[in-house]
């Protein structure tokens, strides 16, 4: 046997839900145009995933912050400025940087 967390009975009672509505289990996956804005999936609290993890004490796995994860990357430590900034203010755009988590897919 594992020392897997048990299985949550749905995304409103998993650790990686968030309060918007999202999954933040696994990073998304690179944009295909410079400058894409990625997103997070979104998943309906009822629906349910073979990968979540319970809600505990909060010694189990959780997720962590895009600024505070090793994959976080804001070349030359200066963050991401587009040239086209979506409507997003300049504050979003202050802290706005890469995910390395995973290779571009085929």
């Amino acid at each position: 046997m594992t020392d897997r967390p048990p299985l949550p009975a749905s995304c409103s009672v998993c650790v990686y839900y968030s309060a918007q509505g999202a999954c933040l289990r696994h990073a998304p996956a690179p944009g295909q145009d410079e400058f894409d804005i990625v997103h997070w999936p979104r998943v309906r609290p009822t629906d349910r995933c073979g990968v979540g993890a319970a809600i505990t004490d909060g010694t189990g796995p959780g997720p962590v912050p895009c600024q505070g994860c090793f994959h976080w990357l804001q070349p030359g430590g200066q963050a991401v400025v587009p040239d086209y900034k979506k409507g997003l203010p300049d504050a979003w755009w202050a802290g706005a940087g890469l995910c390395t988590r995973f290779a571009p897919s085929p």
